[in-house]
């Protein structure tokens, strides 16, 4: 009996071990999944007097941002930060954004410079990015996402005012 119970127990950690050399192997292959760090905009133009978001992801990778600089603009609210993680079927993916919302201070034609983040490997840099900026004597309000309002519209335009949630009630 006692012999039986060696086997199995033999087995048990022979079991042990493929569970985590499984486990550690997965976790390697996660973390050697390339990052990636983009910069994007609500706008490519837009009109004097409004303003625009600018968007940095970092996917896959953790860093330190260093603050971009945007000459030509002024910063409204930013950085807003997001993060997160995802495992599905054992496959880790994690996502950070930064979100910035930047006016114009004057018009012409701008470029965004590349903005760094910093990570243990080196460092990771977006591209470029060109901002037209109009002049609006009529004074136009844009909207810097036509298919989303931003939270931050009531405090750009505080005589905006969200309409009331209505209440609906049904009988069963």
């Amino acid at each position: 009996m006692n012999y039986m119970k060696r086997i199995f127990s033999n087995q048990v950690i022979q079991l042990r071990q493929i569970i985590i050399a499984a486990f550690i192997f997965n976790t390697v292959e996660v973390f050697a999944q390339s990052g990636s760090f983009k910069m994007t905009t609500s706008l490519d133009t837009v009109l004097l007097g409004n303003y625009l978001e600018v968007r940095l992801k970092a996917e896959n990778v953790q860093g330190r941002l260093e603050e971009p600089s945007f000459n030509g603009f002024r910063v409204i609210s930013g950085p807003s930060t997001f993060s997160s993680t995802t495992i599905i079927n054992g496959e880790m993916s994690s996502t950070s954004s930064y979100t910035y919302l930047i006016k114009p201070t004057e018009a012409g034609e701008y470029i965004l410079g590349p903005v760094s983040l910093k990570t243990n490997d080196g460092v990771l840099k977006t591209e470029a990015k060109k901002i037209i900026v109009v002049p609006n004597p009529e004074n136009i309000i844009q909207n810097p996402d036509a298919g989303q309002e931003p939270s931050f519209d009531v405090l750009v335009k505080p005589s905006h005012k969200k309409p009331a949630p209505t209440k609906k009630t049904y009988r069963l």
